[in-house]
């Protein structure tokens, strides 16, 4: 399921594209952190109610 959500596309776990990640997941998997001044590329959509934005891995720090 993919939606948009303020011109942000969401996702349900499972779901989200290869380099977008949480910050959770950005610094368990990766060590890092979003950049500052990262915008948000999307949101990961979980526990039936609750968002969390999703950075680039790439551009994280």
């Amino acid at each position: 399921m993919t939606s948009q959500n303020n011109d942000l596309p969401v996702y349900c776990y499972g779901q989200v594209p290869e380099g977008l990640a949480t910050r959770t997941q950005l610094a368990r998997d990766h060590r890092r952190r979003p950049a500052e001044g990262q915008v948000p590329r999307g949101r990961l959509f979980y526990h039936g109610n609750k968002h969390a934005p999703l950075n680039e891995s790439e551009a994280a720090r």
